[in-house]
């Protein structure tokens, strides 16, 4: 007997299912609050930037108005990188997490439908902005074609979305980035 062989589409999973696509705004609701926390310090060193171009150079004011806007600006740097680096760590955090949950989710829809093989494939085009990079995405590619019909992408993501609650949001709304110290 021919085993069947179907196709899927991991990226459209994540963006389609609820279960999934609910942490990722979550994770954007995050980012967007610790950089609404940055706009207020931006606007902070505006301030003191007007306040020290109506200051005279002479006046000791001058001197402590241009070291509480050098340390602001440095304060804001270092707050925007750490802000990143704890963004990565949860996105990567989210991707493996959601990567396991759907292979065990797959597994348990492929008993159910009878599928013994099921190989990655993308719907989209690939994405390469130069010949080095699209051999490299290329070579990337577990599949090059899947028939339409073995493509389980929309039946998998409606049975999850039938199957499994979207994740509620944190009380707090996911937002555990501090902005400064």
């Amino acid at each position: 007997a021919a085993v069947e062989v179907v196709a899927i589409d991991l990226d459209a999973v994540q963006k389609g299912a609820n279960i999934y696509s609910s942490r990722f705004e979550q994770l954007a609701a995050e980012r967007n609050k610790a950089q609404e926390g940055l706009r207020a310090d931006v606007e902070a060193i505006d301030a003191l930037n007007n306040q020290l171009g109506i200051t005279p150079q002479s006046k000791p004011l001058h001197a402590e108005l241009t070291e509480k806007i050098e340390v602001a600006k440095f304060k804001v740097k270092l707050a925007k990188k750490r802000i990143q680096e704890q963004i990565k760590a949860k996105h990567l955090n989210i991707l493996k997490t959601i990567t396991n949950d759907i292979r065990k989710k797959l597994g348990e829809y492929c008993a159910e439908k009878g599928h013994k093989i099921v190989i990655p494939t993308l719907s989209t085009e690939i994405q390469a902005q130069s010949a080095d990079q699209f051999l490299q995405e290329l070579s990337l590619l577990n599949a090059i074609y899947a028939a339409p019909d073995a493509n389980i992408t929309d039946d998998f993501v409606a049975w999850l979305n039938a199957k499994y609650k979207a994740d509620k949001p944190k009380e707090n709304g996911g937002a555990e980035i501090e902005v400064m110290e």
